[in-house]
């Protein structure tokens, strides 16, 4: 047998799998599930995940990020040269 006779046998026993009836069910329960578990989680995944989702919100994110980093040096400034 030729090396493609035999990939084409292998891609066609690969090809032909047997599914239980109710495999759908399970796959869309899971699905339900997770989403149900990933709206309840919390903390700084789901926050990033969020920020993560859109280009806005991160742009924001960047933003605020560097507003407060420019706060914490004027401050440390004023505090060396007035203090």
């Amino acid at each position: 047998m030729k090396p493609e006779d035999l990939y084409r046998h292998w891609a066609q026993s690969r090809t032909q799998v047997d599914v239980s009836p109710d495999f759908a069910d399970r796959v869309m329960g899971q699905i339900r599930h997770r989403r149900k578990h990933d709206h309840a989680r919390p903390g700084w995944p789901r926050l990033v995940q969020r920020v993560a989702a859109s280009s806005w919100t991160r742009a924001a994110a960047i933003a605020i990020a560097a507003i407060i980093g420019i706060g914490r040096i004027l401050l440390t400034f004023h505090l060396l040269l007035f203090a």
